[in-house]
């Protein structure tokens, strides 16, 4: 029998291969010289015509070498739905290829980790309950901070003069954070007149005010040595004594005269 074109020369072919020489798999076969066919699954590919090995070209969620698998990110072949792993609760956007459920971070729950695990509270953050037991309000039935209740993006429910995320901190104008205050925290209690800028914030700890430069006390009370006459009008708070050094017995004055306004 012939096995080329007189005329032309071109090599007459067995089924499934092509080209002049027949040295190509014909479009749906592969791996020349075996020349097997393309196994492209439906829905999952563009077309039945794979590349030379073997490889088919598979629609966005379909993967695998004949695209009969649902690609990563989609689960549940043939429709592959998208996994939606959540950003924040998930290892990964991958899922369980027949349930959907998300490999979730250990503080996470939910088949597509969308959801704090139990004791953890404030999504996203899925955040231990460890507010400071010094600020935190007793909430009943509910762990000490009142954990779970609080609006979004808060972890603690603070007591009156308390703030902070866990509750750690006292409010400006308070100081000694304390379990045994019911409000948290004591007032500074501030003598406006002596502190600087009328501000009436203390120390966090010591209770100390911030004094105008010639005042002193812890709440700003006084003047100091060699000065007198506390005024909130005053930018260094008292006058200079200016004693006379050679008839008076010391430099210092009576400091407490006179003092223009109340606390």
């Amino acid at each position: 029998s012939e096995v080329c074109d007189k005329e032309t020369g071109t090599c007459l072919c067995k089924p499934n291969y092509t080209t002049e020489r027949c040295d190509r798999c014909t479009p749906g076969y592969f791996n020349y010289p075996v020349c097997q066919k393309c196994e492209c699954a439906d829905p999952g590919s563009v077309s039945p015509i794979c590349a030379e090995n073997g490889q088919c070209r598979c629609r966005t969620n379909y993967g695998g070498r004949n695209c009969d698998r649902c690609a990563p990110g989609f689960y549940k072949y043939p429709d592959c739905t998208p996994c939606s792993c959540d950003i924040y609760g998930s290892l990964g956007q991958s899922c369980d290829q027949v349930s959907g459920q998300c490999r979730c971070r250990s503080n996470f729950v939910g088949v597509m980790c969308e959801k704090c695990g139990e004791n953890f509270y404030n999504y996203p953050m899925c955040e231990v309950c460890n507010c400071n037991p010094d600020g935190a309000k007793e909430v009943p039935g509910y762990p000490l901070g009142g954990c779970g209740t609080v609006t979004s993006g808060r972890l603690c429910e603070c007591k009156e003069r308390v703030i902070g995320r866990i509750c750690d901190v006292c409010k400006t104008g308070y100081w000694n954070l304390n379990r045994n205050n019911p409000l948290g925290c004591e007032d500074c209690e501030c003598f406006q007149a002596g502190t600087l800028s009328g501000v009436k914030k203390c120390d966090l700890t010591t209770g100390q005010c911030v004094c105008k430069p010639d005042v002193g006390g812890r709440d700003c009370n006084r003047c100091l040595d060699g000065f007198y006459n506390l005024q909130e009008s005053n930018l260094y708070g008292c006058d200079y004594c200016n004693c006379d050094r050679g008839g008076s017995v010391r430099m210092t004055c009576d400091n407490h005269w006179p003092v223009s306004m109340q606390a």
